[in-house]
């Protein structure tokens, strides 16, 4: 007759292959950027409400950049993000979005170029 043994492991050892499972499971995901909330213009020049100092919010629906309403919409595509901005006149522009981290950015379009860092 044959008797059949088990192996138990030691928790530490089952709890490091569990860690790495986790890790490896995350290795590919990441926090997507979120441009909502307040941000502050830091550089000298600027165009529409977007003057040096100025606090540009984005709360999902509207932003400030050229008036107190415009409209907005961010899409990352094959890595790029880019921010549309359509203003209470109907102007729209686009701008590529430099993220350097969660807390700064750079609008660009063309020769504008706006330096934002989240407020608050």
């Amino acid at each position: 007759m044959r008797t059949q043994t088990t192996t138990t492991h030691p928790i530490h050892l089952r709890i490091a292959v569990l860690l790495i499972a986790l890790v490896a499971a995350l290795a590919g995901c990441s926090a997507a950027f979120n441009i909502e909330g307040s941000w502050q213009v830091t550089q000298t020049t600027g165009f529409g409400q977007a003057q040096q100092g100025a606090i540009i919010t984005f709360n999902g629906q509207n932003a400030n950049l050229y008036s107190p309403q415009d409209t907005y919409a961010v899409q990352t595509n094959n890595g790029t993000t880019q921010l549309t901005v359509t203003g209470m006149l109907g102007g729209t522009s686009t701008f590529d979005v430099t993220i350097t981290d969660n807390n700064n950015i750079t609008l660009s379009a063309g020769t504008t170029k706006i330096v934002l860092k989240r407020a608050g």
